[in-house]
């Protein structure tokens, strides 16, 4: 299973990264898992174990160029196989209204796409 670490920031491109994580498992049940971005750089034990237990490989949701999904998975040692930016993946701006969700179709797609990139070595 891929895990896939949104975000989650208190902006438009980070509110977008949780829900395109929400809508990529709706989609990919079994294949897709979201990560805690909260859990992980405040060493939740369960979280953590889950985090380097349950998934294979991970991809990392950053809403912007700050980059919190990528530290957070840093942050207990793990790396993302894909990471990519909310902003240049959907051409959205990053704003202060929590409900802009313009870019999220497109979001959802390159992040089931990242998550069909991990698994092409899998399936070969």
């Amino acid at each position: 299973m891929i895990g896939v670490m949104p975000c989650s920031g208190a902006c438009n491109v980070g509110q977008m990264s949780s829900k395109a994580v929400v809508q990529a498992i709706q989609r990919r049940q079994g294949e897709v898992g979201f990560v805690c971005a909260l859990g992980l750089p405040l060493q939740i034990p369960g979280i953590v174990k889950k985090a380097h237990e349950n998934y294979e490989r991970h991809v990392a949701v950053n809403g912007c160029s700050v980059a919190c999904a990528s530290k957070a998975l840093a942050a207990i040692g793990l790396s993302p196989e894909e990471e990519f930016l909310v902003t240049q993946t959907t051409g959205s701006e990053k704003n202060n209204d929590l409900t802009d969700e313009s870019g999220l179709p497109a979001l959802v797609e390159a992040v089931l796409a990242a998550v069909d990139r991990l698994q092409a070595p899998a399936r070969s």
